[in-house]
């Protein structure tokens, strides 16, 4: 580490349900991580490890994982593990407050109750004073209601509060990263509502956005001189009982971004390098240089800079996942609803599935809190319409 610079490590999304004595780090990827000051990777699910912890939302998207995983990355030389995210109350507060306890070195932050879910981590490194600020999209868990609060929650990205703690922050450090965990899942490029978002914290004041969720990584692009990152994928992601498994209708969830920022002491400006990550068959972590990868990563930033492009990218994308998801999804609220019948027809049955009550709560919560999920469905039936 040289003592002219900060160097910040930032790694996507990890979940590994398996033992991580089942994972291998390459040499090349170790050094990366160790010759940073500060690295960060976002902590995906909770450790259930007590036999009390009960699972509040049912049925619905729960995860956890094992209870080696703290230690792997500690292991690894991680100091900062953001845990700010939809799954992180999947077992409610016990699960989140026995999870962070299992952390004995990395600081934990992102959650926590209300005043620690609003507040800015502030990091003094070198004599540079560095904000980390973390925030997660409206889901179980999120301090998104005013008037109906969990004791411990994560802090709600589109609140008005956000844009004051940037405000505020810049005040008192010398560069502010906001770390959001937003987006829609499995997709290639960012929506632009979520565009128009993370180029709201660059116009309050932040330096930088750095972002997980949508388990693929995704382009980047420079807005006023500073870079927003809108998803790094996923560092290392296996949710199942065994590391034989196997996700083959994504073909990206295996690939990650590390982004590493250089903040220069003397001038007081940063520049970044990104890295592409690979998890090879759940077994090994490697830094990834194939020119197939690397073509890939820039195919996805040069979208985000072709209007024309995008715009039609995003036209097949919403058409398809209102079929492929959004109503699948529904279908799964309720009884008496059909993929093969016409649209009209099955939104008088949801409609008559709200009045009367016969649908299954929480994926049809999910969907209609989740701002980013709902945007995109809405896209899709203006298609419709």
């Amino acid at each position: 580490m040289s003592s002219d610079n900060v160097k910040l490590l930032f790694l996507g999304d990890f979940c590994s349900r398996p033992s991580t004595s089942l994972i291998n780090v390459s040499d090349e990827l170790k050094e990366l991580i160790q010759s940073c000051d500060v690295k960060v990777v976002n902590f995906e699910t909770p450790i259930v490890a007590l036999e009390n912890i009960d699972q509040p939302y049912d049925g619905f998207g729960f995860l956890s994982q094992s209870t080696d995983s703290p230690s792997f990355l500690e292991s690894l030389g991680f100091n900062f593990i953001s845990f700010s995210n939809n799954h992180v109350f999947d077992y409610g507060d016990d699960g989140f407050l026995n999870t962070v306890r299992q952390f004995k070195q990395a600081k934990v932050f992102g959650s926590g109750l209300f005043d620690e879910a609003y507040k800015v981590l502030v990091l003094d490194i070198k004599g540079i004073k560095i904000g980390l600020l973390a925030v997660t999209f409206a889901c179980f868990g999120t301090f998104d209601d005013e008037y109906n609060q969990p004791k411990y929650g994560s802090a709600y990205i589109n609140s008005l509060r956000i844009n004051h703690l940037i405000i505020d922050a810049k005040k008192e450090v010398d560069f502010l990263f906001i770390l959001p965990h937003d987006g829609v899942e499995y997709l290639d490029i960012p929506i632009p509502e979520v565009r128009y978002r993370y180029k709201d914290f660059i116009d309050y004041g932040a330096d930088g956005v750095i972002a997980c969720h949508p388990h693929c990584p995704q382009g980047w692009e420079m807005y006023k001189g500073k870079p927003i990152f809108y998803s790094l994928g996923n560092f290392f992601f296996n949710s199942k009982q065994t590391p034989e498994y196997r996700v083959t209708n994504r073909p990206h969830w295996y690939h990650g971004l590390a982004v590493v920022l250089q903040i220069s002491l003397k001038e007081k400006s940063f520049s970044f390098e990104v890295y592409n990550t690979l998890n090879s068959d759940n077994r090994l972590l490697s830094l990834d240089s194939t020119e197939e990868i690397k073509n890939h990563t820039n195919y996805l930033c040069e979208i985000l800079n072709n209007t024309v492009e995008y715009e039609e990218l995003l036209k097949s994308i919403s058409e398809k996942h209102l079929t492929n998801r959004y109503l699948r999804m529904i279908k799964g609220c309720f009884n008496t609803l059909h993929l093969k019948d016409g649209l009209l027809t099955n939104c008088k049955r949801i409609v008559i599935g709200i009045i009367r009550s016969r649908l299954n709560y929480k994926p049809f919560v999910f969907l209609i809190k989740s701002d980013s999920e709902r945007n995109l469905m809405i896209r899709g039936l203006n298609k419709k319409i």
